[in-house]
């Protein structure tokens, strides 16, 4: 453990490709079949103690934007190419 947030050494990850066409729903469906499988076999190679920790690259460390109320609205007079853009706000 550290003492930083996020800032400990990794035992497993995966990178999945997010498409065009993901929605919320595909790709929290995506992410719960990745996890569960990750989380699996994490504890089995802790058990069998055939684990190897990997410190996480500093460089490459982002902060995740503050999320607030507006966040989540959507301008129904912008075009629908606008509105399906992700992370643009309401304007």
């Amino acid at each position: 453990m550290t003492e930083s947030m996020d800032a400990g050494p990794i035992i497993k990850q995966e990178k999945i490709r997010i498409e065009p066409s993901d929605t919320a729903l595909s790709l929290e469906n995506k992410l719960s079949v990745l996890t569960a499988k990750l989380i699996t076999e994490s504890i089995l190679s802790i058990q069998n103690n055939r684990y190897i920790l990997s410190p996480q690259d500093q460089d490459k460390v982002t902060l995740a934007p503050k999320l607030d109320k507006t966040t989540g609205l959507i301008n129904w007079s912008k075009p629908a190419y606008a509105i399906k853009q992700p992370h643009q706000r309401l304007s």
